[in-house]
């Protein structure tokens, strides 16, 4: 077929358009046309190579290109296109020998500079930057170039040159997407929400339509505090995209943590069915089922969040933490070596109240909870300077202004409080509970302030306007806490007491509130905080509750008559086999004797049968306690003989209510706050000899006061006594106590 250069030059120009047009197919029949008139020639080989990779085909796309370079050995393009679609193929030993080849023939041919820097990205980040930065020397206002450094060095954490280069790419073109897209992940890693916050506030200006930066915005507002912007963001990100995962995940949590747990599970399971192969997806559907009180599919979901992410430790976390809550110790073992990797390994750091259950080293403890501070809440502290008043301002913050432990042992206290000394504030992170022990709060004479709708920065400007002197923490890093406002600072003196047992390793609590045999001066160094004494005990406790008085005759229920009970009304995830076959040891050994507990469900009463049964034990000697109110529970504890703490765990504000109901206590000194809090107690009252220092003596302890009587007697008697005249038993001298405390720490700031 026989054509003049000028219909040539035309055909050519033709198939160039329709390229630009993505009319792949007409390019092609151009390129096909022109190779029939001229078979060799490389460079619409090249071209039609070109096409086809444009449409995919990346077999003929590499056969043309092999051809074409084998008729032109210098041709670079062709070089760099086979590295590219070698790379796409998954061969990344072809794709790197195809982009040097190409830069053999010229060492500035920038797209093999950007191919092989990308190709080397995750390989060797290092060498992928030496390439873009000679990349960069060729050609300083290239777009891509910078953003491609930023990316390879936030994989080196040189945040900020990931910055700078970034932002290069924005000064270039600033309405290049990626670049703010990528500044705001980068603020968000490093926690910075606000900022990251105005980098997708700008993607949104440039493309109202993009899901992930909606869905991003919805998360910063969340991390914030606004809940119900955060909510209205992920719905307008679910609106341009139904199943954007994102934000039907982050919309999920936020109703897993406003309690709408049925909600969540049904996005969760949208979600896993659009992406099964996310682990947070899994572990987010484990932890609603978990809210929810199904045990035994959260189990499930987080073995499949950890079968994807072996270092999950989160997941690892809680699947422990719900074994234990059934009492599962099958791989009790295995799980003793995860808990103690967990918040000493991993990227992100972790506490995890539960946890405390599994070991007893407050070293440990306390770096984990520097870790954690340091990741989420180590931000700018205002100085606030303290004010000399008359009248000192206390705020206490918590998210448990209800039936809970730490306000069933705190509320006389706040009763009592000295209104002509101390102005009360009382800040409630969460006002969705309320029961008798609300009523009793609101009507304290005291200001009782809902701040669960105020985002951190409203509720950081609302406490600070207040003119707080002392705040103090009653949750630590338990449930429920915003311990960001803390952080920031609210008071200029801030306190941890009661509701964390353990170290905040933070910067920002000054103090936490002690005594000498619950923090020993050798284990002080173990606290981030100043450790700061009550002159008898740390524990406050509400000297209106009901107790059992003495009395000559025995009132035991039927079921508890003529037997020996044994008995420990802790969570079940205190209890470990250690313990287990300590007591199951006692009934052995003591005739006629029971072990009653707390029945926290029907599988962990299961498996604590099926327990007792492995070690030779009748299950129907393990009888088991519902959930009744408080005063009713204290009541029921004349049918008690012995408590028996645990140990790594031990209790609180059931050691209290034990006591208070005449129930003696054993106990197991350890070495952390959580392993020394009951026999704090027993210090307390100077029932020194029913602190074990091993575990043989534990045991022995238990059984001389099963099977000696006199002995029994001669404590039970100690016990009621102690009640009628020990400090310990009046809220009005703990009262006392603590609020000297307070002052004398106040004073210390003037």
């Amino acid at each position: 077929m026989k054509i003049n250069k000028e219909e040539i030059k035309t055909l050519q120009n033709l198939s160039e358009k329709y390229i630009k047009e993505s009319s792949f197919h007409d390019a092609k029949l151009i390129y096909n046309k022109l190779l029939k008139i001229d078979p060799d020639n490389h460079f619409y080989i090249a071209r039609l190579a070109y096409v086809e990779l444009l449409l995919n085909n990346f077999t003929e796309a590499k056969t043309l290109f092999l051809n074409s370079i084998s008729i032109c050995s210098n041709y670079t393009e062709g070089y760099n296109c086979l590295g590219y679609i070698f790379k796409a193929e998954g061969d990344f030993v072809q794709a790197e020998y195809y982009f040097n080849q190409a830069l053999n023939i010229n060492k500035n041919y920038l797209p093999a500079l950007t191919n092989l820097a990308n190709l080397m990205m995750s390989k060797d980040p290092l060498k992928a930057i030496q390439i873009l930065t000679k990349a960069l020397s060729i050609d300083n206002d290239n777009v891509q170039i910078n953003y491609n450094l930023g990316i390879a060095y936030v994989m080196i954490k040189d945040y900020d040159k990931a910055i700078k280069f970034y932002t290069n790419s924005i000064l270039i073109n600033p309405k290049f997407i990626p670049a703010l897209f990528n500044l705001g992940n980068l603020n968000f890693s490093l926690r910075r929400f606000k900022k990251a916050l105005n980098f997708y506030q700008q993607v949104i200006e440039i493309d109202s339509f993009h899901a992930d930066s909606l869905s991003n915005i919805g998360t910063c507002l969340q991390e914030l505090g606004n809940i119900n912007k955060a909510k209205f963001y992920y719905k307008k990100a679910l609106e341009n995209n139904p199943n954007h995962v994102n934000s039907l995940n982050s919309l999920a949590v936020l109703y897993i943590n406003t309690c709408n747990t049925n909600m969540a599970i049904n996005l969760l399971k949208k979600v896993v069915i659009l992406d099964s192969n996310n682990p947070i997806y899994l572990y987010n559907l484990a932890n609603a089922f978990k809210e929810k009180g199904d045990f035994l599919k959260s189990i499930d979901y987080l073995k499949k969040a950890i079968l994807l992410d072996k270092y999950f430790y989160k997941a690892h976390a809680d699947l422990i933490h719900l074994k234990h809550r059934l009492c599962d110790w099958e791989e009790f073992e295995n799980d003793l070596v995860i808990a103690n990797r967990i918040g000493i390994k991993g990227d992100k750091p972790i506490v995890h109240l539960g946890m405390l259950a599994m070991y007893d080293d407050p070293k440990t403890d306390l770096i984990r909870a520097k870790r954690l501070f340091k990741f989420y809440f180590d931000v700018e502290e205002k100085s606030i300077i303290i004010k000399q008043k008359k009248i000192i301002r206390l705020g206490y913050i918590s998210a448990n202004f209800n039936d809970h432990p730490v306000i069933q042992l705190l509320i006389r206290t706040l009763e009592l409080h000295d209104s002509s000394k101390f102005e009360l504030y009382l800040y409630s992170l969460d006002n969705h509970k309320t029961d008798s022990y609300t009523s009793r709060i609101k009507n304290l004479k005291a200001k009782y302030i809902p701040i669960e709708n105020l985002s951190n920065s409203e509720q950081i400007e609302l406490i600070r306007s207040h003119d707080i002197d002392i705040a103090i923490d009653l949750m630590g890093y338990t449930k429920g806490n915003n311990f960001i406002i803390f952080a920031h600072r609210i008071a200029p003196i801030q306190i941890s007491y009661l509701g964390y047992p353990g170290s905040t390793g933070s910067d920002c609590i000054d103090y936490i509130i002690a005594d000498q045999y619950l923090i020993p001066n050798n284990m002080k160094k173990y606290y981030s905080e100043k450790v700061v004494y009550l002159p008898l005990t740390y524990q406050c406790n509400d000297d209106q509750l009901p107790r059992i008085c003495k009395s000559p005759e025995l009132n035991k229920d039927v079921d508890f008559n003529n037997k020996f009970v044994f008995t420990c009304f802790n969570s079940s995830y205190k209890i470990s086999p250690i313990e287990f076959d300590i007591w199951m040891n006692l009934l052995k050994r003591v005739d006629e004797s029971i072990l009653w507990l707390y029945e926290s469900s029907e599988e962990t009463k299961l498996n604590l049968l099926n327990s007792a049964k492995i070690r030779g034990i009748d299950p129907k000697r393990l009888v088991f306690a519902e959930t009744l109110p408080l005063n009713d529970h204290i009541i029921r504890h004349q049918n008690a003989d012995l408590f028996l703490d645990t140990f790594n765990y031990s209790a609180g504000a059931t050691a209290f209510i034990a006591l208070k109901a005449g129930t003696p206590i054993i106990a197991y000194e350890g070495k952390s706050y959580t392993s020394r809090m009951s026999s704090s107690i027993l210090n307390a009252l100077g029932l020194n000899k029913l602190i074990a220092r091993s575990l043989s003596e534990y045991e022995e302890l238990a059984f001389n006061l099963a099977t000696n009587y006199e002995f029994f007697d001669e404590i039970k008697n100690k016990l009621y006594d102690l009640n009628d005249n020990s400090k310990f038993f009046n809220s009005d001298s703990f009262v006392q106590d603590y609020e000297s405390l307070l002052i004398q720490i106040y004073s210390n700031h003037i």
